[in-house]
């Protein structure tokens, strides 16, 4: 009779993600970004939360993310993903 072994969850998605062959944030839900040139392309967002040309606050699974800057605008969106671009000063993740 094999031996059971408790896993954490981060074990577990570690596991699932190799099974399955997708990253860990793919399985996750959580967000996708690539910032560089001037802007910041976000994949899996929940809607924009608030919006100046200061600051955006994007709605993530788990937490917001908080675009600061100036200059900002968001230039496209669709249901996956959006794309803001200005002066981006700072970009964090806050729940």
């Amino acid at each position: 009779m094999r031996e059971k072994r408790k896993i954490s969850f981060s074990e577990a998605v570690k596991m699932t993600a190799e099974l399955m062959d997708l990253p860990e944030d793919v399985l996750l839900g959580l967000p996708r970004l690539d910032i560089g040139g001037g802007e910041v392309l976000m994949e899996r967002h929940r809607g924009i939360i608030d919006y100046s040309e200061e600051c955006i606050k994007v709605a993530a699974k788990r937490q917001t993310v908080k675009i600061s800057g100036s200059g900002l605008e968001l230039v496209a969106m669709n249901k996956t993903q959006l794309r803001i671009r200005g002066e981006i000063a700072a970009v964090e993740f806050i729940r």
